[in-house]
């Protein structure tokens, strides 16, 4: 029959073997792990990145955009200004000729 204490032994004696490889074990996985994290940190970094640009791109696109439109309504309003004037010297002009 095998006494208590040789049990208790046996297993302590199984306890030190398997606690190096335990520990091997967890610090294999913490630097797994930190490996992991250090991934979707770049990850999440350059999505970042990504999003700042494609926000800039849209900003520059808009403010070209703008610029365009505001040179439109410009020239628009120039030319309705000339069509003005022209259309009063028109006017003018058959007044003075439609006078006796």
């Amino acid at each position: 029959m095998v006494s208590r204490s040789h049990l208790n032994q046996s297993h302590l004696h199984e306890f030190h073997i398997l606690t190096p490889c335990l520990i091997a074990g967890v610090q294999v996985y913490k630097q797994k792990l930190k490996h992991v994290l250090a991934e979707h940190h770049n990850t999440i970094s350059g999505m970042k990145m990504d999003g700042v640009a494609s926000t800039s791109l849209l900003q520059n696109e808009h403010t070209a955009s703008e610029l365009g439109l505001q040179r439109e309504t410009q020239d628009l309003q120039a030319d309705l200004r000339e069509q003005r004037i022209h259309n009063e010297t028109c006017i003018k002009e058959l007044k003075l000729v439609s006078q006796p």
